[in-house]
């Protein structure tokens, strides 16, 4: 069958800062909400008692408590307040909060592609050597093959990585296994994360543990941790998309919409550090973090925040999940930024992913690349210090295919229904994302089918010595600065072969 879609070239994302989305590290937002918010740091991991009675009584009104952190998220609109509750007995410190960096709409080129008729679609690229042949519909059942999603032509992404081989020596998730995406939230209903369970569609997001965590008008009736931005859903997908006309990863696994941020495509520290520890309190298995920041590691509220993300990041590592952290698109060797960390990327207990891409010819230490004055450089952060291992983020070159005319050296993955500047209201959309995001997911998925190969009895730990042991090593022997460990070999970390 002739397979249909319509192309609509738009302007659109290219994730977490490949145009220049990165934050200065003394920069603040110019114009203040009013309440500002703070992030409190107890003495000893622990917070003081009374603390709600404590902040008000210096004009402050406590947000978020995080005793087992000793962490509190707080607010005030008294302009010496940094000042006052800094007196306060038991805190270690106090930090004015700061916004991270997800995705921003209208940066960089990018194309939609819909599916117009996926309930009778089929893949004309060829039919995968599967445990069977059946495409998936929407919603899909649950021995459809994810290989013949109608658009699996185009994700040189998945191949690349051996996801299919992965699928066929039966890897393809438990939904025991639990992804927390800590982004813009999720399209939870688009065709991607629609399942039969019992004969009934349900969403793979789950609706009771998913949670949002950022607050902003949303459409009638729709769920708070809803997606209208388009980030979260284009990394959602990469991890479980079902199978109808994209595949992601680990389509049998559960996902959670952990919302930290919406339409300006910012979080803040104190969202995020109240999130990692919600994700892990209901028991994720792994949390994707496709964002980052930079901060000076001097200067006295800098180091609060500093303290108060990886006591998040302590916690949720000793309740044993696998945290995934994109290491960003700004071309930085960090093994040469002195007094400058990158943020979450560079903490203990986090894996940090470099992006990889096809190249169609291009090498640049075989890294995914941006065309610069006709000579390619590579996008992605690197070096020995951040990086963990690589994985498929795509490349900004001007590789167009000339048949579809779509962008085959980016990602493609969902268009949640509400992006910004683009028409993907049907539910049925793709679009192609590029960054070091789009690596993070693919890490996150492979993360989640090694712990579903164990029913989902594996910590975090147990996780990354088995994506260690089977990643491939493209760079330099032992870690390298653009590959870390190596870019991830799916279908050797499911089977070890």
């Amino acid at each position: 069958m002739r397979v249909s879609w319509r192309l609509t070239t738009s302007i659109l994302i290219i994730a977490m800062g490949l145009a220049g989305l990165s934050l200065g590290t003394s920069g603040r937002v110019a114009a203040q909400a009013v309440p500002t918010q703070y992030v409190l740091v107890g003495k000893g991991d622990s917070l003081p008692a009374n603390m709600d009675a404590l902040v008000a009584s210096v004009g402050g009104r406590l947000v978020e408590q995080l005793d087992e952190i000793g962490v509190a998220i707080v607010e005030s609109a008294e302009p010496n307040f940094l000042d006052a509750v800094s007196t306060l007995p038991g805190l270690q410190g106090v930090a004015q909060d700061r916004p991270v960096a997800l995705g921003l709409p209208d940066q960089g080129d990018s194309t939609v592609v819909e599916s117009l008729d996926t309930e009778n679609a089929t893949w004309e690229g060829g039919a995968l050597e599967a445990l069977n042949s059946k495409p998936c519909t929407n919603p899909p059942t649950g021995d459809c093959n994810p290989g013949l999603a109608k658009f699996f032509w185009a994700q040189w992404n998945m191949k690349s990585v051996g996801v299919p081989m992965a699928w066929n020596a039966g890897a393809r998730g438990d939904p025991r296994v639990k992804v927390a995406v800590l982004d813009t939230g999720i399209d939870y209903a688009h065709q991607e994360f629609q399942r039969l369970v019992n004969g009934k569609a349900v969403s793979i997001v789950d609706p009771v543990l998913s949670k949002s965590f950022f607050k902003e008008s949303l459409p009638p009736g729709a769920l708070p941790y809803l997606d209208v931005s388009g980030h979260g859903t284009h990394v959602a997908a990469i991890i479980a998309a079902q199978g109808v006309s994209v595949a992601g990863v680990a389509p049998g696994i559960t996902l959670l919409a952990i919302k930290v941020a919406g339409r300006s495509g910012f979080a803040t520290y104190g969202t995020i550090i109240a999130a990692i520890k919600y994700a892990a309190d209901v028991g994720a298995d792994v949390i994707n973090m496709s964002f980052g920041d930079t901060l000076e590691k001097d200067g006295r509220e800098n180091a609060q925040l500093m303290a108060a993300l990886n006591r998040a990041v302590n916690f949720a590592h000793k309740k044993g999940a696998l945290l995934i952290a994109s290491a960003g698109n700004g071309g930085i060797n960090w093994d040469k930024m002195g007094n400058v960390m990158k943020l979450p990327a560079q903490l203990p207990h986090v894996v940090a992913v470099s992006a990889t891409g096809p190249q169609f010819g291009l090498n640049v230490d075989g890294m995914a690349v941006i065309p610069n004055a006709g000579l390619e450089q590579a996008y992605t952060d690197y070096g020995k210090s951040l990086v963990t291992f690589a994985g498929p983020g795509g490349s900004v070159t001007p590789f167009i295919d000339q048949a579809t005319k779509m962008p085959l050296d980016r990602v493609l993955s969902a268009c949640a229904r509400f992006t910004p500047g683009v028409n993907c209201s049907s539910g049925r959309a793709n679009i192609f994302m590029v960054g070091t995001s789009m690596a993070a997911a693919h890490v996150s998925g492979a993360a989640a089918l090694v712990d579903s190969i164990a029913g989902g009895a594996l910590t975090g730990d147990q996780i990354l010595q088995i994506l260690k042991q089977s990643a491939d090593h493209p760079g330099k022997n032992g870690k390298d600065a653009w590959y870390g460990y190596g870019r991830i070999n799916v279908y050797r970390a499911v089977t070890g072969n």
